[in-house]
């Protein structure tokens, strides 16, 4: 069956200002349904408050061109409500006081509206709410009345359907008076004179804003990827994170020493360590976890932190922060950067442990060799010049046996490894230059004298034993000490003797 139908209609009435659309409440529901996936509920309040505040500055001029009169614009403002089908009805009171020039001495209006569109669209599309939703309805009525009075006159919902109450009650005052009354973010938040269009272009930005993030996160992997390869140092990789994301930051190691930081002045920096240093204190005084296992925010006097940690082998060594005055200013794909961050500081904290490992490691071979006896005494010497360790000083070794009462035999290699890591680092930190190494199960140190500072050799031992004791409270050490050795070929009698005692 073959139909063909070929009309042409046209309205016989010239439009000669805006056309009217007709629709029904369930699209303005689906639109309210959309920009809340799209943009958030919170966000959706302005928008929402300015589109109705064009609809009613807008319907205000046009009764202005026919009407001036202020008792026939105030009633006739509820009757447009209810033509266009934003209300069945409504209960209103209005009062007010002009000056000799027409400006408002004082005003304050209040009502109900009956029959909510907004309201019922909300329930309907996005359930009930925990506040009041009729920002269409505000917004038409304070553009309204701010249009007709010639001063900006604001409409605040006091109940609403839409988050359970019997009616939806309003009040309008002037944005002076309201400024008393409120708070100045909540003034500014919801009543700022935002254009629609600038709302439109924001709703824009913020649909578009997932595929900008993940472009971004993109070429900041890539970047951080890249400086990873070239060998890169945390100073590098911190600066080039803060020129990326414009967001301070600071990078620490496990017990939040500083490693590196960027973006802050050394001012600043001191600042912030101070308050940090209070926070934690009172974090222990407190019995409050300290150390983050995952993301956290912490808040101190003049600064918030967005804290995750640098995990290696599944051990937390360090932590990435990113730095703010209020952490109101972060968004939630700082998150998403952050991690980034951490998981380069890991890979380039996992290459500096192998290099550092490798190159004591090679000490404790030169150990080895020395108790051994396998080197000349001038083979010796030159050796440890290549590694900062005057060998023609006098010296001192000391053996620690250690035990883990709480550990099993498959554990006892780990438990070395542990205890070799922490020993040099330990040393390390305190710039004390020696040979660490394994022999029969136990730990020997070679330390010269010169390394010492004038710091007694047991002094030294001692605070190193109350360290491994705290660091290892199920383990069990025990330290020997040799007498000050001047010959370096004699270090294998000194180790001798003290294994003997």
């Amino acid at each position: 069956m073959y139909v063909n139908i070929y009309d042409e209609s046209y309205s016989q009435d010239v439009v000669t200002s805006d056309r009217k659309l007709v629709t029904s409440a369930s699209v303005f529901g689906i639109l309210r349904q959309q920009l809340a996936k799209n943009i958030g509920i919170k966000r959706i309040k302005g928008f929402l408050f300015h589109y109705g505040w064009e609809m009613g500055v807008k319907a205000a001029k046009e009764a202005l061109q026919t009407e001036t009169s202020l008792e026939y614009l105030i009633k006739h403002g509820p009757i447009l409500h209810i033509e266009n089908g934003h209300i069945k009805g409504i209960k209103h009171e209005c009062n007010y006081e002009l000056d000799g020039q027409g400006r408002i001495k004082s005003f304050f209006s209040f009502g109900t509206w009956f029959g909510s569109y907004e309201a019922e669209e909300h329930i309907k599309r996005l359930g009930h709410s925990n506040h009041s939703v009729c920002h269409t309805l505000i917004g038409y009525a304070s553009g309204f009345m701010s249009t007709i009075f010639g001063e900006t006159l604001l409409a605040k919902e006091i109940t609403c359907v839409g988050k359970g109450d019997d009616g939806c009650g309003w009040v309008i005052k002037p944005k002076r008076d309201w400024e008393t009354e409120l708070d100045a973010d909540e003034v500014q938040e919801f009543y700022n004179e935002t254009p629609i269009v600038m709302e439109l272009e924001y709703t824009y930005d913020q649909i578009l804003d997932p595929k900008i993030v993940v472009t971004r996160l993109s070429k900041f992997q890539n970047k951080l990827t890249e400086e990873i390869i070239n060998g890169s140092d945390l100073q590098t990789i911190a600066d080039i994170v803060f020129y990326m994301v414009n967001i301070p930051m600071i990078i620490e190691d496990s017990v939040l020493r500083t490693i590196t930081y960027s973006g802050l002045s050394e001012e600043s920096y001191m600042e912030f360590k101070a308050e940090m240093e209070v926070y934690m204190e009172e974090s222990r005084i407190n019995h409050k976890q300290l150390f983050p296992i995952s993301k956290k925010i912490i808040k101190t006097a003049n600064h918030e932190r967005l804290i995750t940690p640098i995990l290696l082998q599944k051990e937390i060594i360090g932590y990435c922060t990113f730095v703010y005055k209020d952490i109101k200013d972060h968004h939630e794909e700082d998150y998403l950067f952050l991690d980034r961050l951490a998981n380069a500081a890991s890979l380039i904290l996992l290459n500096e442990k192998t290099k550092f490992e490798s190159f004591e490691k090679m000490k404790g071979n030169f150990l080895e060799q020395i108790l051994e006896s396998r080197l000349p005494a001038s083979e010796i010497v030159k050796r440890g010049k290549y590694i900062g360790l005057d060998l023609e000083q006098n010296y001192y070794i000391s053996v620690m046996k250690y035990k883990n009462t709480k550990t099993t035999i498959e554990d006892e290699f780990l438990l070395q490894e542990q205890i070799f890591e922490t020993t040099y680092r330990y040393f390390n930190d305190r710039n004390t230059n020696l040979l660490v190494g394994h022999r029969d199960g136990q730990m020997v140190l070679l330390i010269s004298n010169q390394s010492l500072k004038h710091t007694s050799i047991h002094d030294v031992i001692k605070e190193y034993h109350v360290y491994m004791t705290k660091k290892y409270p199920y383990g069990n050490f025990k330290f020997g000490i040799s007498h000050l050795g001047a010959d370096i070929h004699q270090a294998a009698k000194c180790y001798s003797l003290i294994l003997e005692k």
